[in-house]
């Protein structure tokens, strides 16, 4: 699946359900409009990458903030490294 306009329709039709249709819907609209009116050849990677952006600016991992606040409860510094521990603290 070398072109990414294939990739795109691909990869929307495993994204099924009620809860997610609308968006599918509008992803779709979307795609044919890059391609039929604004122009956007097929084997325009630029298709991916922005499918790749919309769809982390529409389904978020909700957990990042509790996932990373479970990681700085568990954060200790051990050994008396104190590099170590500011460079994992980051």
């Amino acid at each position: 699946m070398a072109q990414p306009y294939s990739r795109v329709l691909c990869f929307l039709s495993y994204i099924q359900g009620p809860e997610v249709q609308d968006w599918v819907t509008h992803e779709l609209q979307w795609l044919r409009e890059q391609v039929h009116a604004g122009h956007i050849l097929p084997t325009n990677p630029w298709l991916w990458a922005q499918m790749m952006v919309h769809f982390g600016n529409a389904f978020v991992d909700t957990m990042t903030q509790a996932k990373a606040r479970n990681e700085l409860t568990k954060l200790r510094m051990e050994g008396g490294h104190i590099d170590e521990y500011i460079a994992k603290f980051e």
